[in-house]
């Protein structure tokens, strides 16, 4: 579910829930934020991820994801399991702007 910001959330053929960052595939835009919401358990499949390095990044619980997808100590966001009630969001700061992400959860 979709709280804040202007990312897309989309259904899949196989029924699974999308996400994306603002204007996906383009670069999204500075000073951009967007909270998300889980409403059941799912495991996550990047699909594409890219973000300014060093400054915009995504929160998951407590963990942050860097410009590929990884935290500080190496553990990859894809495959991590997401729980029903769990929030993550995405943030840039207000400078350089990349492609962003498409995420999907199977």
């Amino acid at each position: 579910t979709k709280t804040a910001g202007a990312c897309a959330v989309f259904l899949n053929e196989a029924l699974n829930t999308c996400i994306q960052s603002t204007n996906f595939p383009l670069s999204y835009p500075n000073g951009d934020r967007c909270d998300f919401v889980s409403n059941a358990a799912l495991s996550i499949s990047l699909v594409f991820f890219e973000l300014e390095a060093g400054y915009d990044k995504l929160y998951f619980d407590t963990n942050v994801y860097d410009s590929a997808g990884v935290q500080e100590d190496g553990l990859s966001l894809n495959l991590q399991t997401v729980s029903s009630g769990d929030t993550f969001y995405y943030k840039s700061d207000n400078s350089v702007t990349k492609k962003g992400f498409h995420i999907c959860f199977v």
